[in-house]
């Protein structure tokens, strides 16, 4: 499954040692521990679930009453099960559709939503030595490319980009590149009414994946944080950790980021900050095994062993919602693998008030 897959990652990522040194920091002895008690406090507004049809899912995504996955709803007899379509469930409809198969015959991943556009990567083979960004416009009912393997000067094909998309049309990767001669990492940066692509920063680390909001963009190196302004167009803020940082990921006010002690995911510290407010502490979420978080308007999700819990920023509370592995959040909407039925993957879906 899909949580195996990062599982992977996050521990690779943990074996890399490795520091810098950057100008602006915040001083972590402000560090303030929040309370870990379970509140009954109710969270939750609305929940459903939803019947995939799918044997084997990918990154999930949800813009108000719809998610969108990539799955594969037939299985093969021989051969290795791809996913290799595009399915959006709506819940005012009650029923899934599958959206697009791969174009290039291949597999696809990485899907994004949001109100206008649902993004994904496809590629041709098992290797991703060919791949393709896809953009479809909800509203104009059009598919278009928007970045392909071809177009990028990496001697690395092997590389999928990690798609982040934002509630106000922008989409970002991480994309290894080589010009003139010398090997570098990009944040790239795509306003998908324009089409415009541009590079905005360099990244001086492999393992780095971007995340984006309305108004902020962030990144990692190893033990620091860069949170890059979409108006002001320039890193407004760095983070200095002393422990390896796991993909921070920010909304249109606070970056959170996972820090991975001495034994690794299992010894994890969730960390959120208000973004430019030097005066702000560091607070702690929660400190033990999480394997992967998310943050969306007001909430912070997460897993911790095969639980979900949900933080929120305004409280300062957090709640379980129950068993599952992978939630995404797009503002306070929730969706998450909860497991199986008749062999097919069953997401969970909460609304979070």
């Amino acid at each position: 499954m899909r949580h195996q897959k990062i599982q992977m990652i996050i521990l690779v990522l943990f074996m890399l040692i490795g520091c810098s040194n950057e100008t602006k920091s915040v001083d972590e002895s402000t560090e303030k521990q929040i309370d870990q008690s379970m509140t009954e406090e109710k969270f939750i507004k609305e929940t459903y679930n939803i019947k995939t049809e799918s044997f084997n899912v990918a990154q999930p995504d949800i813009y108000s009453d719809t998610v969108v996955w990539a799955g594969k709803n037939e299985r093969k007899q021989k051969g290795i099960e791809r996913l290799d379509s595009i399915f959006v469930y709506d819940n005012s409809e009650k029923e899934n559709k599958q959206l697009f198969k791969t174009q290039l015959k291949g597999q696809t991943d990485e899907t994004q939503i949001n109100e206008n556009w649902i993004c994904w990567v496809d590629w041709s083979d098992e290797y991703a030595s060919n791949w393709v960004i896809y953009g479809y416009s909800r509203k104009d009912d059009e598919l278009i490319q928007i970045y392909s393997s071809n177009d990028s000067p990496s001697p690395d094909k092997g590389i999928l980009p990690r798609l982040t998309l934002s509630d106000n049309d922008y989409l970002s990767w991480i994309e290894k590149v080589e010009n003139e001669n010398t090997i570098k990492n990009e944040v790239k940066l795509v306003h998908l009414p324009t089409k415009e692509i541009k590079a905005i920063s360099d990244v001086n680390y492999g393992q780095s994946i971007a995340h984006i909001s309305n108004n902020y963009l962030v990144w990692s190196s190893e033990k620091s944080i860069y949170i890059y302004s979409l108006q002001e167009e320039e890193i407004v803020e760095t983070i200095n950790t002393n422990q390896l940082v796991n993909f921070p990921k920010v909304n249109n006010d606070y970056v959170v980021w996972q820090e991975l002690g001495s034994e690794g995911p299992s010894d994890s510290t969730l960390k959120i900050k208000q973004i430019d407010m030097d005066d702000k502490p560091i607070e702690v979420v929660f400190k033990g095994n999480m394997f992967f978080y998310d943050i969306g308007h007001d909430y912070l999700v997460w897993q911790t062993g095969e639980e979900i819990r949900a933080y929120s920023i305004k409280t300062k509370e957090t709640k379980s919602l129950g068993d599952g592995f992978l939630p995404y959040i797009r503002g306070n909407k929730v969706v998450w693998e909860q497991g199986e039925e008749d062999d097919y993957v069953i997401f969970k879906v909460a609304e979070l008030q």
